[in-house]
């Protein structure tokens, strides 16, 4: 697999911000299932579902760091199936389960 550049992350979070920005809502989320963009406190881009500012189900995160986290989500947490491209390359792919 490509290592993906830091110039498609830039890219991906500029366009994910600008569309954040076209549908935020202070109570999207709050009691219904949402999917969409959703830059998080730490800086960290998500694109996938949420309840209650906790991500669930299938997930893409573009963390601060450079890693990427593409798989399923369960109370905020990688949880289940999943792939992970860290900041250095590595590549792990598998089943994620909270310690």
């Amino acid at each position: 697999m490509v290592k993906p550049s830091s110039n498609i992350i830039i890219f991906v979070k500029t366009i994910a911000n600008h569309l954040y920005k076209l549908w935020d809502s202070p109570t999207l989320g709050e009691t219904e299932e949402v999917e969409g963009f959703k830059f998080l406190d730490n800086g960290d881009l998500f694109k996938g579902n949420w309840v209650k500012d906790k991500r669930i189900g299938w997930g893409l995160c573009l963390f601060q760091n450079g890693a990427i986290y593409q798989g399923e989500w369960v109370n905020d947490m990688p949880e289940g199936s999943g792939i992970i491209f860290t900041h250095n390359g590595d590549i792990f792919e598998g089943e994620f389960f909270k310690t």
